[in-house]
């Protein structure tokens, strides 16, 4: 696959002379792991209804989406029924995997319901790599056989755990643990108890533009937000079920079509630094035209209703050309990066290759919520010292797919813009000796 070229302006290398500062030994996480991570919503069970129906009907459509952005790992739902023939197809096509959640379509299930749908999908072992509690209860609602409220959600999930566990044929898939709307808000989630055991990972809904948080910057709201649901899922591993952000600038919630893009890469490069497992970003594509921008929901994908893609799926493409394939390997490299403001951060990572990728990002905020429009940010700069010489260092910018020009060789300091997006150093060592 080639680089979805663009004009880069703002990003700027320089080698500078003088004796380098004193640099730490950082280790390098793994960049296939960041690519890894990333999972998209989709809604396979919608019905074909032709040009202009909704997108999810068309699954050669989605199947082509998916491609193009790369990703091994979808959400969807449990209650597909007959159309779990249509994840088949995804799978067999892409490998892509698939969540399972106990959504809104069975928010007055009860057992039976249940029974049925876990029977609809034990032949489907090979595409299934997780099922996931109720979905927002808190908000659909939920009734499982006479229980409401959180007695529902408790009993809908102790049930689902104990259908998978005890079917042979799924019993070693996990099971995420309901994702509520506002998990922090007491009520439905001061009812949950402690459902560690009946799940094997805590899940969240983390919408970077909810009112109670009333923030656009995703890492501190990531830091708050995803630790809330540990209160009833103590000690698991974390995992992001929704998120994202809907194009329709008009709305509270709403951004324009640059700025989903920037927010969902510092979205997921946030995730990772924090040890979040995965994020299933909402959603892969617009269900539908929405030329009047009346209905929000209709915007939240990467994909436009015509299938065209958002600069957030052009940048989801070259995520996957500068972080690279292949096993990741572990090393260190020793550097310094001076100059940083206390709303920037850092990730080394390592690529298949033996490349080092240090991303870069500066989270301003980027958005007036207010006055609907994006807010232009100056660039910043930091200066990276090297213990030693590196042979090369240039810089990527993954919404363009451009590289700086012209890259810098034998450097051992380096000066670098950071723009109001991610950027991606990429490093190579000198020698074996400095990226053990």
């Amino acid at each position: 696959m080639t680089y979805r070229l663009a004009a880069l302006a703002g990003i700027l290398i320089c080698v500078a002379s003088g004796n380098a500062s004193p640099a730490f030994s950082a280790e390098a996480q793994s960049a296939s792991g960041v690519l890894d991570s990333i999972g998209m919503n989709t809604h396979l069970g919608a019905a074909d209804t032709g040009p202009g129906g909704n997108s999810y009907g068309n699954t050669e459509r989605i199947i082509r989406e998916l491609s193009y952005v790369r990703v091994k790992h979808a959400r969807d739902s449990l209650f597909i029924g007959p159309d779990v023939s249509k994840l088949d197809l995804v799978h067999q096509r892409l490998g892509v995997r698939f969540d399972l959640a106990y959504d809104y379509y069975a928010k007055d299930g009860g057992a039976p319901k249940l029974e049925a749908a876990i029977s609809n999908i034990q032949d489907h072992a090979d595409l299934i790599e997780a099922v996931e509690g109720p979905n927002e209860p808190d908000w659909f609602g939920i009734r499982y056989d006479r229980a409401k409220g959180a007695a529902a959600v408790v009993a809908a999930q102790r049930g689902l755990y104990a259908a998978v566990r005890n079917n042979p044929k799924l019993s070693g898939i996990p099971v995420y643990c309901p994702a509520l709307s506002y998990p922090a808000s007491g009520g439905m989630a001061d009812g949950l108890g402690n459902l560690a055991s009946v799940c094997n990972a805590s899940s969240s809904h983390a919408y970077v533009e909810n009112i109670t948080l009333g923030t656009f910057l995703p890492y501190e709201y990531l830091e708050r937000w995803t630790k809330f649901p540990l209160a009833f899922a103590p000690g698991l591993p974390r995992v992001i079920t929704e998120g994202g952000w809907p194009t329709n600038p008009a709305d509270v919630q709403g951004v324009d079509e640059p700025t989903q893009a920037k927010n969902l890469l510092f979205y997921e490069l946030d995730a990772f630094s924090q040890g979040i497992r995965r994020i299933y970003f909402y959603e892969l594509s617009d269900d539908q035209p929405d030329p009047a921008n009346t209905k929000t929901e209709s915007h939240f994908g990467v994909f436009r209703p015509d299938g065209s893609p958002k600069p957030a799926a052009i940048m989801l493409a070259n995520l996957h050309e500068i972080l690279g394939e292949g096993s990741p390997q572990p090393g260190s490299l020793a550097y310094t990066v001076d100059g940083l403001p206390e709303t920037a951060h850092q990730l080394l990572l390592r690529r298949g290759d033996g490349t080092f990728v240090l991303a870069l990002w500066n989270e301003a905020k980027l958005w007036d919520r207010s006055g609907h429009r994006a807010l232009p940010q100056p660039g910043t700069s930091a200066t990276l010292t090297f213990e030693a010489p590196v042979r090369r260092v240039e810089v990527m910018d993954a919404l363009n797919g451009a590289a700086m020009t012209p890259p810098a060789e034998a450097a051992r300091k380096v000066t670098v813009t950071i723009p109001d997006r991610a950027i991606f150093v990429l490093i190579k060592a000198a020698a074996p000796g400095q990226g053990r």
